[in-house]
């Protein structure tokens, strides 16, 4: 081979060597170009997955439940919940001795958790009692254990235990709202959670630094309630006394503020404590105030009368011939109660005798329209404002073809239909409150910061949120005249005095109060519906209170059951809101004329028409108030000399620990 040859062979395998590494650079650029623009959101990933942790939730601080004036009563507390990696635990019945040592786990149910192969076990979650799991850590360290894993999570605690636990609710472990408020204002309550992603080593350690991205949390609103903590007491020591001496099948007891529509006290039985609401059930859990039905029986006849007296087909001092305990509604004959027999009786002593003869022949003058009207206005058949899930409307068969002599007979003393709890103290809410309509409720308000003013100061001021302002009144927001509703108040007082149903239990003469005895039968079990309505004073009201049991075991009247408990709840709640014992009387409320009043509607079966007009209604009414003015009169009197108070602002609620 030649020189020249041998020189030529390098240049070609130089030329090739070069070919080749240019032809890699080449296909290298290319690749990397792939990777840079056309792959990058892909490689990128995999580069994030490799150095930051899965997205960490921030939880959200759930808001507080107060009641009206800042007392808390439900929050959140942190507890150490107690999980396990068993990847990384070397002896598992070692580990499961000292868990069950510690914490009272079982031994074999810790066992059970580790073989179930996820990198992460819930051991034992919310403990309360901090020191055991402090115990456990130091004992996994002395024995060489790793795998313990604690965390801090919030728990709902209700420092009051079940008082007004069906108001409040109950949450799942992991803050949801299972019932009540806790339901209800969920979205409120809950707030928003934040994120943060945490870059980590090789280990996987958290690293920090300036890379964190970090979302942080919207903490819930509290809520505050129209509750009143001391009131809310008087009603919870009631269904207690109740239920340990009746042993009623449920039980109901509530307060509301007649001029406002805010519930102050709402007790139910049989009940339960939020703070542990696993196992409990169902029937315990129920707000029987909202999502029961019952026929109310003679609590219901204070509605008709109203009704009848605001139509103009009856006068407050016109009498009626009971004969001899009976009498006939078309082809029926009405008996009354134990067969009694009264004779000769007026409206009052209708109602404070409780007179279901009376009573039909007061129901037959008004008339089937009359009394669906009647049912309408005071808001039977219907959801109340509330807005509570489950909520009864009650049965008021309004789609039903009635006769004279059954459904409107029967409908005149309470039966033939049925009401919750919360309809039938609405209705006495109306009469209280002069007849117009306030809207029930249960939340105050919901501050703007909630964060801030509700954690301070323990008495909020109602003014600063609107809270406690009624709505403004209309034609369509009274039920009857005001003066209708002035005429039934000494007929409800006459319930308490004399030989009235209820008298034996108004013993203490302080506040003038007027109410209404009722006994049912309950139709679905054979048992019986004991109740009492009452709202007081009588000259300037300011609180209504209801009692009902179902299915009492000992004892069965409203009188002996429900009277004797929601009167002395009524005076107490008086008090402790700094009403005056003899306020003065409130002037009478105007009830504005719709401006084209609809005539009403001639009674069904042929009878003769007894309706008028909504204005001629009107005027019979006053002309019925009329006759009672001797006992308008003896209200004044009676108030006169006493040195009155300031009245409450139409807008809020007294301070409370004045004058008691």
């Amino acid at each position: 081979m030649s020189a020249e040859s041998g020189t030529e062979q390098l240049r070609l395998r130089s030329l090739f060597g070069f070919g080749l590494v240019l032809g890699a650079f080449g296909l290298l650029t290319v690749r990397l170009a792939w990777i840079q623009l056309g792959t990058h959101h892909v490689w990128e990933g995999v580069a994030e997955s490799q150095h930051f942790s899965r997205r960490m939730p921030i939880p959200a601080e759930r808001g507080r439940i107060t009641d009206r004036n800042g007392r808390v009563l439900v929050q959140s507390e942190r507890f150490p919940s107690v999980a396990v990696d068993p990847k990384l635990v070397p002896d598992g019945a070692v580990f499961a001795r000292l868990v069950e040592r510690c914490l009272g786990v079982p031994h074999g149910k810790t066992l059970e958790t580790l073989g179930r192969g996820k990198r992460f076990q819930w051991i034992a979650r919310q403990v309360r009692d901090r020191a055991a799991v402090d115990r456990l850590r130091q004992a996994c360290a002395t024995a060489r254990i790793g795998g313990l894993i604690v965390r801090e999570e919030p728990k709902r605690t209700y420092p009051y235990g079940s008082l007004a636990a069906h108001v409040l609710g109950a949450t799942d472990r992991d803050g949801n709202g299972l019932e009540g408020i806790e339901r209800i204002h969920q979205a409120r309550l809950a707030g928003t959670p934040g994120s943060i992603h945490v870059m980590h080593d090789a280990l996987g350690n958290p690293v920090e630094t300036s890379s964190f991205r970090r979302t942080e949390p919207v903490h819930g609103d509290d809520v505050r309630l129209t509750l009143d903590l001391t009131i809310q007491s008087f009603c919870e020591e009631a269904a207690d006394s109740i239920a340990k001496e009746h042993r009623p099948m449920g039980l109901s007891v509530a307060v509301l503020h007649v001029r406002t529509g805010e519930i102050l006290g709402l007790a139910c039985r049989p009940t339960f404590d939020p703070n542990d609401p696993s196992g409990v059930p169902v029937d315990s859990r129920r707000a029987r105030f909202f999502t029961d039905s019952y026929e109310p029986g003679s609590v219901f006849k204070p509605i008709m009368m109203a009704a009848a007296l605001d139509a103009g087909v009856v006068k407050a001092t016109e009498t009626f011939t009971c004969n001899n305990g009976e009498t006939v509604i078309g082809k029926r004959r009405i008996h009354e109660d134990k067969q009694k027999s009264y004779g000769t009786l007026d409206c009052a002593s209708i109602i404070a005798y409780s007179s279901n003869t009376g009573m039909a022949q007061i129901g037959d003058r008004l008339g089937i329209d009359g009394a669906k009207r009647a049912l309408r206005a005071f808001g039977f058949g219907a959801k109340t404002s509330v807005g509570w899930p489950g909520e009864t409307t009650g049965d008021v068969q309004a789609n039903r073809r009635w006769s004279r002599s059954d459904q409107l007979a029967s409908v005149s003393f309470g039966h033939a239909m049925t009401a919750s709890p919360a309809q039938i103290l609405q209705a006495y809410g109306i009469l209280a409150n002069g007849g117009e309509r306030i809207p029930m409720r249960l939340v105050l308000d919901i501050p703007a910061d909630s964060r801030g003013d509700a954690r301070g100061d323990a008495g909020g001021d109602d003014r600063a949120s609107g809270a406690g302002t009624p709505p403004a009144a209309g034609p369509d927001a009274f039920a009857c005249s005001p003066e209708t509703a002035a005429a039934l108040a000494p007929m409800l007082e006459a319930v308490l005095e004399g030989k009235g149903t209820a008298a034996y239990v108004y013993k203490e003469k302080d506040y003038r109060i007027g109410g209404k005895t009722g006994t049912a039968q309950n139709l679905r079990t054979g048992g019986h519906i004991s109740s009492f309505a009452c709202y007081g004073p009588v000259e300037a009201p300011e609180l209504a209170v209801l009692v009902i049991a179902e299915d009492p075991k000992a004892g069965i009247y409203g009188s002996k059951i429900g009277a004797s408990r929601a009167v002395p709840i009524l005076r107490q709640s008086l008090r402790v809101l700094g009403v005056p014992i003899h306020p003065e009387p409130r002037p009478l409320k105007r009830r504005p004329v719709p401006a084209k009043p609809e005539a009403a509607l001639p009674r069904a079966g042929g009878d003769a028409a007894v309706g008028a007009t909504a204005a001629g209604a009107t005027a019979v009414g006053s002309t019925a108030v009329g006759s009672t003015a001797v006992g308008s009169t003896a209200v004044a009197s009676t108030s006169a000399g006493t040195t009155a108070e300031t009245a409450l602002a139409a807008r809020d609620l007294p301070e409370k620990g004045a004058s008691r």
